[in-house]
């Protein structure tokens, strides 16, 4: 081989040398770093994780559920207005029927024992059942009960008035529409301030006043 080629080679692999030991004195070949400002992809959370946000809960409902049996607007259980005699003994709610007919209450079974005389239903000869008293622990389709104030009923049934004028017109009973039934309405009886009584009642319930 010539003296020439020989020294030419020489040099060659004499760079190649150097250049790979300035490549890895730099740093070259490593990644480049990503530009300032730029997002960097966020690692994947897992499945069903929760997200870091806080999610605020539902409210609870303000006001709470309102108990109880209902009266109307077209009667109290399986009761109801309108029924005959042999139809509301068939429900299983009421006591025995006096078979002499008129106008006698008859007891609620669900009613408690001292309330038997007071609360019942009443039955016509010639529309079947005209009226359901209620006991304790009955609510009227909007949520009236015995034992509520007299602004309650107000609130509940602007347009309630007492019949007798006690107390100013804030006593006695009064009778108002029933949400839902063109014919019928309720009797409220108020007293000191307080519902006595609620009843649901045919308007021309022909037994009492």
């Amino acid at each position: 081989m010539p003296t020439n080629r020989v020294r030419r080679t020489a040099t060659t692999v004499t760079a190649l040398v150097t250049l790979a030991l300035l490549a890895a004195c730099t740093g070259a070949g490593r990644p480049e770093a990503a530009p300032v400002g730029s997002a960097t992809p966020a690692a994947s959370a897992p499945a069903g994780a929760a997200p870091s946000a806080s999610v605020p809960a539902t409210a609870a409902p303000t006001a709470t559920a309102l108990a109880g049996p209902v009266l109307g607007p077209y009667g109290l259980g399986r009761l109801r207005l309108g029924q005959t005699r042999p139809e509301a003994l068939a429900t299983g709610e009421i006591g025995g029927v006096d078979g002499s007919g008129g106008c006698g209450p008859v007891e609620l079974k669900a009613a408690p024992a001292a309330e038997v005389e007071s609360s019942g239903v009443t039955f016509s000869d010639r529309l079947g059942m005209v009226a359901i008293h209620a006991y304790s622990g009955v609510r009227t389709a909007e949520g009236l009960v015995e034992g509520a104030t007299y602004a309650e009923v107000k609130r509940i049934y602007p347009n309630w008035v007492s019949a007798t004028g006690d107390g100013g017109g804030k006593e006695g009973h009064g009778v108002v529409d029933v949400p839902g039934n063109a014919k019928a309405h309720y009797r409220i009886d108020v007293f000191q301030g307080k519902v006595r009584s609620i009843s649901l009642q045919l308007k021309n319930q022909d037994c009492y006043e």
